[in-house]
């Protein structure tokens, strides 16, 4: 079962994913649809920590019995019926699309002793862009990153701080990304290759003058 899940919280979040929901419908996505606005999801989200939220919709979707779960964030919207990508996930197990960042970049000291990754490996490590993931639950090795996810989360990865605070002294680290780390650390974790993440552009892109016929998603905030 096929479902899209996505949760708000504050400032312009609600009228982002109303686009979102709307852009759905609108380009002819007719499956089931998950939405939390301005809640607590369930115990694995913490409201004083926002990143909490995937791991808790995830885990809602679970409960539910969905095997094809797309979360997509409140600052994208479908320009065209998103099929393709759902294909995707039931061939290939995931959607993943690369940030443009590595690991090194976006991990905090205590995101990498958690991990067990070195700073020197994560500089190898392409950095995710949690904004669109998906996850087929049928694929052992898809429900084993979702796993480590859902305990990163549970470790803190997803509640550092979003600036630098000196949570590194290592020049090559820029800011934590929460979600965005801990995904890209399950995804490494769980034996996937730098190559199995979509490059930008292809379903998925930020905006541009045209698009490839393959791009569905858009990354665009209010």
């Amino acid at each position: 079962m096929n479902v899209v899940i996505n949760a708000a919280w504050g400032s312009w979040y609600p009228k982002g994913q109303k686009r979102m929901v709307e852009s759905l419908r609108a380009t002819g996505y007719e499956g089931d649809i998950l939405t939390w606005t301005n809640e607590v999801i369930n115990s694995l989200h913490k409201d004083e920590h926002p990143y909490t939220m995937k791991a808790a919709a995830f885990a809602e979707a679970v409960k539910k019995g969905y095997t094809h779960i797309l979360w997509v964030d409140c600052s994208v919207y479908a320009i065209k019926n998103i099929t393709p990508i759902f294909d995707v996930i039931e061939q290939k197990g995931i959607y993943f699309w690369k940030s443009g960042w590595n690991l090194a970049q976006s991990s905090a000291d205590s995101d990498l002793q958690w991990a067990g990754i070195t700073r020197d490996d994560a500089e190898a490590l392409h950095e995710c862009a949690s904004g669109i993931v998906g996850i087929n639950m049928n694929i052992a090795k898809a429900r084993h990153l979702l796993s480590v996810f859902m305990e990163a989360n549970q470790a803190g990865v997803c509640s550092t701080s979003r600036f630098h605070d000196n949570q590194s002294k290592d020049p090559r680290f820029k800011f934590a990304r929460q979600d965005q780390t801990a995904f890209t650390i399950a995804f490494h974790k769980s034996g996937y290759r730098n190559d199995q993440m979509f490059d930008q552009g292809v379903y998925s892109s930020f905006p541009q003058e045209s698009y490839s016929k393959d791009v569905c998603l858009i990354v665009h905030g209010l």
